[in-house]
This record gives structure tokens, sequence and C-alpha cells, in this order.
């Protein structure tokens, strides 16, 4: 039976296409093996409709190999499209079936995150993945740019982590004060920090002009000159 044209992962190359065939054996192999109330077109169609990309077939398949009981063991591990099949599968009858649950919180949901250590380190713990809430949790720690205890974005495999409010400054040593803080201007004299930038502004912006008339309206008139 000819696959529609319509599936998202057919492949176009002879090649792929035996990738994907290959691959499909396998999936529909291991599962009939540990649901055999479903048939090889049921096992199909459930593919049909999580697969969203020509390589999760593939890369599934692989798991099944290295992994036989990874639809009934509920590990937190293989790539993500697996939980999405064995719910598909679940909704079409399938009996035995354990979802991947995360090894945070212990949910059934979508383990889309590779798992990091609780300690906000970066390390990941190898093949096992996590849901987005315990995801987002294990990225807090301190800021390296602004010094805050919160949630990082980034910067976290280099040691350097840095929260969303300082995703995309630059940290410099300011040449006024001597404080590593964001670089809020450059000029001749090196880089300079938001706090030292307002106490001097650089002559002709309008820092400079505002804090200009405002020096020229607070002083003291001059008296006229002596007759």
């Amino acid at each position: 039976m000819s696959r529609p044209p319509t599936v998202p992962w057919t492949p176009t190359s002879a090649a792929a296409r035996q990738r994907q065939a290959d691959a499909l054996a396998v999936i529909v192999a291991t599962v009939t093996a540990v649901a055999p109330q479903l048939d090889a077109e049921q096992v199909r169609a459930a593919l049909d409709r999580v697969a969203r990309t020509r390589q999760e077939a593939p890369r599934l398949a692989e798991h099944l190999r290295a992994h036989p009981d990874a639809l009934v063991s509920g590990a937190p591990i293989g790539p993500v499209i697996l939980g999405r099949l064995v719910r598909e599968l679940q909704a079409a009858g399938a009996a035995g079936l354990v979802v991947p649950r995360c090894p945070g919180c212990g949910r059934a949901a979508e383990l889309r995150h590779p798992r990091k250590q609780p300690d906000g380190d970066g390390t990941r713990v190898e093949g096992e993945r996590m849901c987005g809430s315990c995801f987002a949790r294990s990225q807090v720690g301190r800021c390296s740019r602004c010094g805050r205890h919160t949630q990082l974005v980034g910067g976290i495999r280099r040691g350097e982590p840095y929260c969303a409010a300082c995703r995309g400054t630059r940290r410099a040593t300011c040449t006024v004060c001597g404080r590593h803080r964001p670089v809020a201007d450059t000029q001749a004299g090196g880089p300079r920090c938001s706090t030292c930038r307002r106490r001097d502004p650089r002559p002709g912006s309008p820092a400079a002009a505002a804090a200009s008339a405002a020096r020229s309206t607070s002083a003291p008139p001059t008296a006229p000159p002596a007759a």
C-alpha cells in the first residue's frame, strides 16, 4: 500500500524511502510485539499522526533497537516522538503501554528538554529528558552579569550563566569607577557603566545638553559689573 503524499515525514529520494521503510518495519514489529491487539496498519496510521519530521521515525527505530522495552518501561529516555506515539497508540486501543515520565516531577508530560543536574551547572544527564516546567526550574542560579539569583537563559555550559535581563549585554571594567559592570557606552578612554555615564555624559549628547541646561538654571545670577 503506497503512503499518502500528505504525510509530512514521507521522504522523496529512494535511499531516504528505504531508511523510512526499515524504520517503519522496526517500529511496527516492536509495537505489535507488546500490543498484539493492534495491527500493522493501525501502527502506521498512528505514526503518520505523530511524526512531524523525516528524522523522527529513524531516530525512534534506532532507540527501539537499543531499548526494546521503551514502550512499556516509562523511562525518560529516547526521542520526543516516543511519548507522542505511546499516547496515540493508547488512544487506538493499545493496552500495557506506558508513557515516559519526567524524572523531575513524575508527570507523563512531553519530555522536550535534556535533563540538567539539579544544581544548575548545565551538566546533562546522559540520555534522560525532562518536561518544560522541570527544565525551567533546573535553570535557576546566580547570574554572572548582574549577580541576581534568578532563571538563567544562557551561558551555563561556558560557566558564565546570564539571565534574560542581561541577555545581549557586554560586561567590562568601567574606566571611571573600576567596577566590572554592563557597558553603557565606550568613549576614547574606554568603556563606562550606566552610573558613570549619567554622572558624566558625553559632550554633545542629549544627556550632556540636559545637564548643562540644569546647571545654568540652578546657577545663581551674576551681579552686573560695577560702573
